[in-house]
């Protein structure tokens, strides 16, 4: 037994030397440790926060954003509806427009046509005369007697 007592001495007494410089740096390794997992702690909330701000911020600005798009897309169909009333107005005065110049052309024709048929009318008139007096007036009267008659006849 002395020899086991002995070594059970040499062991406490080697625990005892042994144990205060490893107690000491395992435990100034475990306030590191410590300390560097709560830094890190620290800097992963301060992200997360920060993260949060720009979240926040980007949310508000798709916010905005979205509303001016809609407000955009209200202004610009209406700005189509009414350009499409404008248009078809300006469209209907138009077709107005042209309508008349076209009924006025059709009046300018009928009465230019009437015109030619009223002067080939005189024209048929004088030369049918002109044939019945040189026909039955031939004894009568002279050629230049018709042609003075004649241009008396309006």
């Amino acid at each position: 037994m002395d020899t086991h007592f002995w070594e059970t001495v040499s062991f406490l007494i080697f625990i005892i030397l042994v144990y205060k410089p490893v107690a000491k740096q395992v435990s100034l390794y475990l306030k590191d440790y410590s300390r560097n997992v709560k830094d890190k702690i620290e800097e992963a909330t301060k992200l997360r926060l920060e993260s949060e701000k720009y979240l926040a911020f980007y949310e508000e600005e798709t916010s905005l954003l979205a509303t001016r798009l809609k407000t955009m897309l209200r202004q610009t169909e209406e700005n189509v509806s009414m350009l499409l009333y404008k248009s078809s107005i300006k469209l209907e005065e138009q077709i107005k427009i042209r309508k008349y110049m076209h009924n006025e052309k059709i009046v300018i024709y009928q009465k230019e046509a009437i015109s030619k048929l009223k002067l080939k009318a005189i024209a048929d008139a004088v030369l049918v005369t002109k044939h019945y007096f040189t026909a039955n007036c031939h004894k009568a009267l002279s050629n230049d007697d018709v042609n003075d008659a004649l241009k008396v006849i309006p």
